[in-house]
């Protein structure tokens, strides 16, 4: 919905800051990266946290959010190339929700940041407890009895 520079424009933004409810959307967050993963899995497969660089991720930022270190580009740009609209981006949790009142920004994008960080945390961790079973197997199977000569 674009809303036109006017006054009665700035009223009617006035009214959906009014009627947006912070608490209720930060409820959504989890909702919404849980689509944000699955969308990540289906466009960059399942290693797509890879090479997120947690030391600098900040969704607010245009240049360190997900999709930019995603497409090695701007947030505007990972957008168009990926077909995004700023409302899709919002959904999957890639981004603040465009009728947020600014008062509500910043904390709204450092509760995403952090919810995304414990994702990609998890997903790490579990890659990592995945292979050292792998490696676990390995020399079990290794050091069994039926290898070893009699």
């Amino acid at each position: 919905m674009t809303i036109p520079f006017t006054i009665e424009g700035m009223r009617m933004a006035v009214e959906m800051q009014k009627a947006f409810d912070f608490e209720a959307e930060k409820l959504l967050i989890d909702d919404r990266i849980g689509a944000g993963e699955r969308y990540l899995e289906k466009t960059y497969g399942e290693d797509w946290d890879f090479d997120i660089n947690l030391n600098t991720f900040n969704i607010f930022s245009g240049i360190l959010c997900l999709l930019a270190q995603k497409e090695n580009a701007t947030y505007d740009l990972a957008t168009q190339k990926l077909g995004l609209s700023d409302s899709d981006a919002a959904g999957y949790g890639f981004t603040i929700p465009y009728a947020l009142p600014l008062q509500w920004a910043a904390e709204y994008a450092d509760i995403l940041t952090a919810a995304w960080k414990r994702i990609i945390r998890r997903k790490r961790e579990e890659k990592y407890e995945s292979h050292l079973d792998d490696l676990r197997e390995e020399a079990d199977a290794f050091s069994s009895e039926e290898l070893l000569p009699a």
